[in-house]
């Protein structure tokens, strides 16, 4: 198993689209929808438009063989995407497809607590392996990767957001050294998640 810096030429976006939206199918739903198809498409959208969460400058790809098998997004908090521009957004994508982006980064991302992420922390934003070849050890793989970009950024603490109902993602971070520190609650329309900020420091 190999892992790299996604290749938006090289490497089938519906397929990480996919692996994006199943790192926590339950909390994406309600950002992107629970029609899969149309998710799919959308996850795509925000990681072609660039400077946001889901962005292809933050993506690397764990490939077997040259197919896609898992996902990582992660960065140096200081390196955070604040948004394009709005000539380069109404040169590349539809008017609905920025309203829909511009209401995903402020309704839901802008409001996970930022003020509990420094911005020397290193930050998983989703990680996520191809379901039949989960617990074989593949996961922990792009989790050492993610830990090996973070000691590169000269990061001391990783930190990662994840809805406490993803109990599946729950149990793999905290199988792999991360702790629970703190947790909030976001609402989106009529729901309210509650968020747990898990903490790695053992770098």
């Amino acid at each position: 198993m190999e892992t790299s810096k996604l290749d938006i030429k090289k490497h089938d976006l519906l397929r990480v689209s996919k692996l994006i939206y199943e790192s926590d199918p339950k909390f994406l739903g309600l950002l992107y929808g629970f029609n899969k198809k149309k998710a799919f498409k959308r996850i795509r959208n925000s990681i072609l438009i660039g400077k946001n969460p889901l962005a292809y400058e933050n993506i690397y790809v764990a490939t077997d063989k040259g197919k896609i098998i898992g996902i990582l997004i992660a960065y140096k908090f200081d390196k955070f995407y604040r948004g394009l521009s709005f000539n380069e957004s109404i040169h590349n994508f539809s008017i609905f497809t920025l309203i829909n982006m511009y209401l995903i980064q402020k309704l839901i991302f802008d409001r996970v607590p930022k003020s509990k992420i420094k911005e020397k922390d290193f930050f998983i934003n989703n990680i996520c392996i191809d379901e039949k070849l989960r617990g074989k050890g593949k996961g922990s793989k792009i989790l050492d990767y993610a830990i090996y970009l973070s000691k590169k950024e000269k990061c001391d603490t990783i930190k990662l957001n994840i809805s406490s109902n993803n109990t599946p993602g729950v149990k793999f971070f905290k199988k792999n050294g991360f702790d629970i520190y703190d947790s909030t609650y976001i609402r989106f329309l009529f729901t309210r998640v509650k968020i747990y900020l898990m903490l790695y420091e053992k770098i």
